[in-house]
């Protein structure tokens, strides 16, 4: 293969390069990357080698991809650019493992086997020395982070060294938190700043079992909750809006309040139909207009209740007037759809699309003409 890092003498593990754009020429050909850890500008370009510069990256795209300065990309040795972190942006995140404990039959990024852990280490190692107090959230996300162990818990020493202001969000299937020599480790490095988004699927155990593909899953879970509670770390829980236990959700929500009264939010999260999700879209989707009510109750008896409740991926015209207030624009950006037909929908502006990336499940939408 031909060498993409020419003229270089920096030490580069993985023959990848990350760092942060600094500066980006008037026609978008060329842009200057820093990273603290090295000595030096690298220059990525996709023309001409640009003498001025000792350090070359000659990508393989006929033009740079649309970043800004500030952004932090990543150059692969195959020349390949790519956007890890988006200046500005509340959806960036640091990616731990492809590796989980479960393999949920909704999961829209199924797990792989694989020897990762340093890899994505050294990644985002890069990642966090690249950025600044301007940051204000991040995200940590897997795969199960958890199962990194000791590379997760140095990634949050990192962030909480290098970022003592920025919020983080990790997202776990909670089965680790209730591992107490896995906790003993965590719980020296999470502070208020830190938010957990843990899955919980039905207030039956065999059911949320079934969901996650992993035996003695909700008892194992409900423990880490527990654990988590004795920190100063936030707790989201997260109900998957799908067929097999939607016909719960009034008990589920009931639980939460009798068993869980310490979270700090509710998120009830329409299906992204990618991955198992999308294998198994025909046993998990529903028909929101005749599980509506269910919706309803839920929804209000957590809200009466002092608990901030949201619904996540679903949009207005599938929910009731009475949840609008409650629906969130949380569909990251670059996967934001809506329908030719939204364009005539006059509560567009306020609604937060479908996921691009479920184009094969043909999601149902049916613009707002009429605001009763």
């Amino acid at each position: 293969m031909e060498r993409v890092f020419t003229g270089t003498d920096i030490s580069l593990p993985y023959d990848e390069f990350v760092g942060k754009v600094t500066s980006i020429d008037k026609e978008g050909n060329c842009a200057i990357l820093e990273n603290p850890l090295y000595d030096g500008k690298v220059c990525v370009h996709s023309g001409e080698t640009i003498t001025e510069y000792h350090h070359q990256v000659q990508i393989k795209q006929r033009t740079l991809p649309e970043f800004r300065t500030g952004d932090v990309v990543r150059v692969n040795k195959a020349g390949r650019v790519e956007i890890h972190h988006s200046k500005g942006r509340n959806d960036n995140a640091l990616f731990i493992t492809e590796n989980c404990n479960c393999n949920c039959i909704s999961c829209p990024q199924p797990p792989v086997k694989s020897r990762d852990f340093d890899y994505f280490f050294w990644i985002n190692q890069q990642i966090i020395e690249c950025l600044d107090d301007s940051c204000e959230s991040i995200g940590i996300t897997g795969g199960e982070p958890l199962l990194a162990e000791k590379y997760f818990f140095h990634t949050l020493q990192l962030l909480n060294e290098k970022l003592p202001q920025t919020n983080v969000q990790v997202l776990t299937n909670g089965i680790l938190l209730g591992n107490e020599r896995y906790f003993e480790s965590l719980k020296e490095l999470v502070d208020k700043r830190y938010l957990f988004g843990v899955p919980l699927y039905s207030d039956f155990p065999d059911d949320h079992d079934r969901m996650v593909n992993f035996k003695g899953g909700f008892y194992r879970t409900m423990n880490g909750l527990y654990n988590l509670a004795t920190t100063e770390a936030k707790i989201e829980i997260r109900v998957l809006l799908n067929a097999t236990t939607v016909g719960r959700l009034k008990q589920l929500s009931s639980y939460i309040y009798k068993n869980l009264p310490f979270v700090s939010h509710v998120a009830f999260m329409g299906l992204e139909g990618i991955g198992n999700a999308l294998h198994n879209w025909n046993q998990l989707t529903i028909d929101y207009s005749l599980t509506m009510q269910e919706m309803e109750e839920s929804v209000e008896f957590l809200s009466n209740w002092n608990i901030p409740v949201s619904i996540y991926n679903v949009p207005l015209c599938n929910l009731s007037p009475r949840l609008w207030p409650f629906a969130a624009n949380s569909i990251s950006d670059w996967k934001r759809h809506y329908a030719d037909e939204c364009n005539q929908c006059l509560v567009k502006e306020n609604c937060g699309g479908v996921f691009s990336t479920s184009a094969k499940t043909n999601v149902k939408v049916e613009p707002v003409l009429k605001i009763l």
